[in-house]
């Protein structure tokens, strides 16, 4: 109830007044304030844990989190960014930059931060998703191209639906329409042919290839799913003319 509420913050003030030099317990008081919805005074202990003891970084950590839920990412980006500085051969505080930047959209910086945990972690693909994925959004698409590659023949399951995708539009753009056609034929093969957006550039892909049965065959087979799709319709309308037959 309130009055138990009341008497719980006060014993948090004593022992926060009582241990103004001590970091761990300012952090622990912090995180208790911050459960009890008191944002203001949990991130006033945190900051101070952090200026006790700046090289320990679980305090940031543990701050940038707290105003990531608060939704003051601007404020996490920078707590992260100073606890970088104060102990650079870190390897979680570029994973957790990486997500607040990605949060933010800040697609070439949170690249920047997930080519630093690839380098502590060669073998972990989880991150270098994470960053093909950022050099994609960034319109860096031959490194997001060279980055998708590595994931893929690391583990064909590792990348997700949207991560695929993103990887035949990559090739797409850098004219590698062999590599376009076989991973949109790959994804509308396991989605069995139920993703327009697919199918659409399945059929570009086989047209910019001269490949026009093919490319026929697919528009003909999605138009009976979406036959009033205007896409699909300009696509179809790319498709070169029947020759008439040499009398």
């Amino acid at each position: 109830d309130m009055g138990d509420r009341k008497q719980f913050l006060q014993s948090l003030r004593a022992i926060r007044a009582a241990s103004p030099q001590d970091s761990a317990k300012q952090s622990a008081v912090g995180t208790l304030f911050f459960q009890a919805g008191q944002t203001q005074e949990g991130i006033a202990c945190l900051k101070r844990a952090i200026a006790l003891k700046p090289q320990e970084e679980n305090y940031s950590l543990k701050l940038a989190a707290f105003l990531e839920q608060t939704s003051r990412t601007d404020e996490a980006h920078e707590v992260l960014l100073r606890a970088l500085h104060t102990t650079p051969g870190s390897k979680r505080l570029p994973i957790a930059l990486g997500r607040v930047c990605e949060v933010n959209q800040q697609w070439s910086e949170a690249s920047v931060y997930y080519a630093m945990v690839i380098n502590h972690l060669p073998e972990n693909h989880v991150w270098r998703k994470h960053r093909a994925r950022c050099l994609y959004h960034a319109g860096k698409y031959q490194e997001a191209f060279e980055q998708f590659s590595i994931c893929q023949e690391a583990d064909r399951e590792l990348l997700s639906l949207s991560e695929k995708i993103a990887f035949g539009d990559t090739a797409l753009r850098l004219g590698d329409l062999e590599k376009a056609q076989q991973l949109f034929d790959e994804i509308s093969a396991a989605h069995q042919h139920q993703l327009l957006h697919v199918e659409v550039l399945r059929g570009l892909c086989a047209i910019n290839r001269g490949q026009t049965t093919d490319a026929k065959a697919i528009i003909a087979t999605a138009r009976k799913k979406w036959p009033a799709d205007p896409t699909l319709l300009e696509v179809a309308a790319l498709l070169p003319a029947q020759q008439t037959a040499v009398r």
